[in-house]
């Protein structure tokens, strides 16, 4: 894999977790990106326009809604924190600086990375290429930008910060000698002093359920907030 000259192998590297089976982690547990039992069944429709929380040059406030179900929080000594529903999600993996969160339904199954670094050593676009060269080095074949316009990543962001983001496909080998697609995204963001990214690899393809796991891990990732951010 080409990873960053003189940077370790990312903390929860995937391994041989994804390769040896054909869900990505198996019965036992295995990926998690975004939610749960609801996650398979959102419906496909257009979305409302976005909006706008604070104008340019402003402070955002806290975004409003219900709180999640059965909220658990991870809080990183790296300087960030996050929520999750632990109905939903299993935790596959946790370290001081990231957390690997598994959502698995009939549809297929989903993982998800947050983890953080100094912003010093890693750009937002640094940490993403670190993660995916990773994945694409010893856990992903012929792994890819997604070209698929309605695959495209709009906006990305972590919690209240604007940040970069790509999309990506491939395969992963199961113990049947088949090669099931799976799609791969990830964003990342700074506050000048600390990055966060967010990387999710799933295995659900039908476009109608990939769009509700999407949604399910987009809750996850909106709750992460810095050290010294509002509400921290």
């Amino acid at each position: 894999m080409a990873a960053e000259t003189g940077q370790p192998r990312p903390r929860g590297s995937a391994g041989s977790r994804l390769g040896r089976r054909r869900t990505l982690i198996g019965a036992g547990a295995l990926l998690a990106l975004f939610v749960g039992a609801a996650i398979g069944v959102v419906a496909l429709r257009k979305p409302a326009p976005a909006k706008v929380l604070c104008p340019p040059g402003a402070p955002c406030a806290p975004p409003s809604g219900k709180p999640l179900a059965n909220l658990k929080t991870f809080r990183s000594p790296a300087g960030f924190r996050l929520e999750y529903d632990g109905s939903t999600f299993k935790v596959q993996g946790q370290a001081s600086d990231y957390i690997e969160l598994l959502a698995s339904t009939r549809y297929g199954e989903s993982l998800l990375w947050i983890e953080g670094a100094p912003s010093s050593q890693l750009s937002p676009q640094a940490m993403i290429k670190r993660r995916i060269d990773d994945l694409g080095g010893r856990v992903i074949g012929n792994l890819v930008i997604d070209a698929r316009p309605w695959h495209r990543i709009l906006g990305a962001s972590v919690g209240w910060r604007a940040g970069v983001g790509a999309n990506y496909a491939g395969t992963i080998d199961t113990p049947q000698g088949t090669a099931d697609p799976v799609t791969v995204g990830s964003v990342a963001a700074t506050n000048g002093k600390l990055t966060i990214a967010a990387t999710y690899v799933t295995t659900v393809t039908d476009e109608r359920h990939r769009r509700g796991v999407l949604t399910g891990l987009d809750q996850v990732v909106n709750t992460a907030r810095w050290q010294g951010d509002l509400g921290f």
